[in-house]
């Protein structure tokens, strides 16, 4: 529910704060007065483009501030959109500087114009005279339907089932894309598999090539220095290990007298120890040298072709890599119809379930158009197009080819219907207001007023099915007076005591009904314009309601009749 609206130095407007409370509230004033600036304020903070024309004095910012009541479904959306929470509220802010700089609050906390704008679709819904967007849109008309609705595992059935089936689309595309690409580089990728099956690089190869290429180079050289380290070490008598053996015995003999001498004698050990070792080794690897100007050229023409591979493709990892790339397009290639037929046979399968759960949402919807058009044939009769004809129509198209996968079987013959996000074909609203005259959509054909009839009847039928908290209506009863006025009124008084509405109108058979009443004025003295909003009390609303009857000369008469019009029975 919209509690309170406060709205400075916008339009005409100097300083407003409106309070709101449940029920039907109504707006009136002379012709020309500025009762629209109201809604306009409300559009504006709910995320409307504006410019800065919309400042009275050019020399201070414009400030709308709205609140609501907040409720789960808003609370969810605040919560998804990452704001704090005030206590069963939600205020929404929009400033503009002289500037033309705009800054934008949920709930204190700064945001953008679009966040402002996808909060207020939860708010409020809001009609005029010429905006009837939602009603006249037949993009519409799928969520407004099964709004409605009860069978709601219908639907997502459907949903759960066209996405599944979208996603296989997109994949049976690409893999048709890949084996495509794939046949038309068969001989390219062939071509480079031959090549690296020639070489057959192994990973860290380049690094082990080359250490054995400078040993096999080398083989002289290490020959010579590995007999020279072995005889320095063993070989003669002035060698290393020898003399450190006669020494080693002498710290035996000097341990007996000085312990001191034991842990060197220890030390020497070891180190004796670990120059054999080290003499095991270089015995070793002198007698495995040997230097083969063949093996040399073939390591040398081996290292070649490995280096130009690792410059062909930045590394050998990435050579190796690429093998197995190519070999997987070359496999898919071949066995690119068995590939096909997998992809194509499970899209079958989805294709199956997607089309039971597209004809059962269809004939739901068929059941449930029917329930609609009879109930808002029966309000439009009572509110006076008694010859009016509202008909509700779903239908498809068929086609023996499409040129999308998004298609499925038609059940009553062998062609093919399309498939959207919403489900099968099309809805339509289609309306007749005089006998004899076949109903055509309800955009084409129908009046303002009409249009307005038709859209009470319709949120009649959906009040207790969205949350929407707050339905506006700006002078949609242009066109009707008189009878059907009224009956309009206790219609609107009849939705307002489940929604919140606010009105602005110019007949007293609906002001009559207010709950709330309010009236703009307009003050031109001083050489400057400003409005005003009073909201009036307990007499005061007869003494509108009968200005709104009789012009400015108000009667005793004219007050009788609108206390006559605000106590009328709200059944008809």
């Amino acid at each position: 529910m919209l509690l309170s609206l406060s709205i400075q130095n916008f339009t005409l407007i100097d300083t407003i704060l409106l309070q709101f409370s449940n029920g039907l509230s109504i707006i009136t004033g002379e012709t020309g007065a500025g009762k629209s600036i109201i809604f306009d304020a409300i559009l504006y903070v709910l995320g409307e483009r504006t410019s800065t024309e919309i400042l009275k004095d050019k020399t201070n910012k414009t400030i709308v501030e709205i609140s609501f009541t907040s409720n789960s479904s808003i609370q969810n959306l605040l919560d998804s959109l990452n704001f704090d929470s005030y206590p069963d509220t939600v205020i929404l802010r929009r400033e503009l500087s002289p500037k033309g700089i705009t800054r934008c609050f949920v709930n204190d906390t700064p945001t953008t114009v679009a966040v402002l704008k996808t909060i207020g679709l939860q708010l409020v819904d809001f009609h005029g005279q010429f905006d009837h967007q939602s009603l006249l849109n037949k993009s519409n008309y799928f969520s407004l339907i099964d709004s409605i609705s009860e069978e709601k595992i219908l639907l997502e059935e459907y949903e759960k089932n066209y996405i599944e089936f979208q996603h296989g689309v997109e994949k049976l595309q690409t893999k048709e894309s890949e084996i495509q690409k794939a046949r038309e580089l068969q001989d390219f990728y062939t071509l480079q598999l031959k090549e690296l099956d020639q070489i057959h690089p192994l990973l860290g190869e380049i690094e082990d090539g080359e250490q054995l290429l400078s040993k096999l180079e080398n083989a002289e050289d290490i020959f010579l220095r590995t007999s020279s380290i072995s005889a320095k070490l063993n070989d003669n008598s002035n060698s290393v290990i020898p003399s450190l053996k006669t020494i080693e015995k002498e710290f035996e003999k000097l341990k007996k007298f000085d312990t001191t001498f034991e842990q060197y004698s220890i030390e020497l050990q070891q180190a004796i120890s670990i120059l054999q070792e080290m003499n095991n080794f270089v015995q070793h690897y002198n007698r495995d040298v040997e230097y083969s100007e063949e093996n040399v050229n073939i390591l040398r023409t081996r290292l070649q072709e490995l280096h130009k591979l690792r410059k062909k493709y930045g590394s050998l990892e990435n050579a190796i890599e690429k093998r197995d790339f190519f070999q997987s397009q070359l496999n898919m290639s071949m066995n690119s119809e068995e590939n096909l037929l997998f992809h194509r046979e499970h899209l079958e399968s989805i294709r199956s379930k997607l089309q039971a759960s597209a004809f059962a949402l269809f004939e739901s919807r068929n059941i449930l158009l029917k329930s609609i058009e009879l109930s808002i044939n029966n309000l439009l009769h009572r509110l006076g197009m008694i010859h009016s004809n509202f008909v509700c129509t779903q239908q498809y198209k068929t086609s023996e080819n499409y040129q999308s996968e998004m298609y499925i079987s038609d059940l009553n013959s062998n062609n093919l219907c399309s498939i959207h996000k919403n489900g099968l074909g099309s809805i339509d609203f289609l309306f007749s207001s005089n006998p004899g005259i076949d109903p055509k959509s309800l955009s084409s054909v129908a009046s303002g007023g009409e249009i307005s009839r038709v859209m009470l009847a319709l949120k009649s039928i959906v009040a207790d099915k969205d949350s929407i908290q707050l339905l506006i209506f700006d002078e949609i009863d242009v066109g009707i007076s008189g009878s059907i006025a009224q009956k309009v009124g206790i219609v609107m008084k009849q939705l307002s005591q489940k929604k919140q509405i606010i009105a602005i109108t110019h007949l007293p058979q609906i002001a009559a009904l207010a709950d709330t009443h309010f009236v703009v004025k307009k003050d031109t003295s001083k050489n400057q314009t400003s409005i005003s909003i009073d909201k009036l009390k307990g007499k005061e609303t007869y003494t509108e309601v009968a200005r709104l009857l009789s012009g400015e000369n108000i009667t005793a008469s004219s007050i009788q009749s609108a206390k006559e019009l605000a106590t009328i029975q709200l059944d008809f």
